[in-house]
């Protein structure tokens, strides 16, 4: 036999939400958890007791993204410093090849384009000396099976025993970097807020106005054969007391009579 009935139906909760880093949305993440750890003290006479005080010890959030986004990394973390390369020629100068070669022995250029094509405004140069294509050397783009897939090759035609490097235009493909120094920093703090939105679209909302990242940047990658698995970056965002000595908001539209 039921002992009770349920008292309040919209105090249950259904669903994950959405997480958002000073207004970021961080995308699909796993295990979304929020911690408030009390530290409780109770003094005691040698006859009686003082009242109870209690007092937050920590406030952290934590999750596992889905979405390894190296702004929202360089967001989360602070540490790294995040820089962009725009998808543009690059020119390269004097690139080494060795001292003299063998007819029909490819070599392969250390750059390429990313778009797999053959590299531009080539010159192989032999002790200083401009040598023809065609007649020295022919050039082919590797497939996969006849050398690295997008990379240019240049083939000996022509004996050559001079020092040998190539001039060459590519194009690399967009990127971000981030670079990691051995440097101590100041953290950065930022508004973490997380947004459970029910069928009526009323909030159940977490809000921690002043975090930090406290998480180790772990990047685990998993099986080829994985087929359900994919990386997940755990991190941890530790609450610090803002200008109001506020650490966290807990705020409900749903359970609202």
């Amino acid at each position: 036999m039921a002992q009770t009935q349920v008292q309040k139906t919209k105090a249950i909760r259904f669903g994950s939400g959405v997480l958002k880093i000073d207004g970021t949305n961080l995308g699909l993440l796993d295990n979304a958890q929020l911690v408030v750890a009390f530290n409780t003290v109770q003094l005691r006479a040698h006859n009686g007791y003082l009242p109870v005080k209690k007092k937050i010890e920590n406030i952290e959030f934590t999750a596992e993204l889905y979405e390894v986004h190296l702004d929202n990394i360089q967001q989360i973390d602070s540490h790294g410093v995040l820089s962009n390369t725009a998808w543009s020629p690059v020119n390269v100068t004097g690139e080494a090849l060795g001292t003299g070669w063998t007819i029909g022995s490819p070599l392969k250029l250390a750059n390429k384009n990313s778009a797999n094509t053959e590299v531009g405004s080539i010159i192989i140069d032999a002790d200083a000396s401009a040598l023809s294509e065609g007649s020295d050397y022919e050039v082919y783009i590797g497939d996969g099976s006849n050398g690295e897939l997008g990379y240019t090759y240049i083939v000996p035609l022509t004996s050559q025993s001079g020092v040998l490097d190539a001039d060459y235009t590519y194009t690399p493909n967009t990127k971000k970097t981030i670079t990691f120094s051995d440097l101590s920093k100041l953290v950065s703090y930022y508004e973490v807020k997380f947004v459970n939105t029910d069928e009526n679209g009323k909030e159940f909302t977490l809000t921690i106005p002043k975090a930090y990242s406290t998480e180790n940047l772990t990047l685990n990658f998993v099986s080829d054969d994985a087929v359900d698995e994919t990386m997940k970056v755990p991190i941890k965002l530790t609450a610090f007391p803002d200008d109001s000595n506020i650490m966290l908001y807990i705020e409900d539209e749903q359970s609202v009579i």
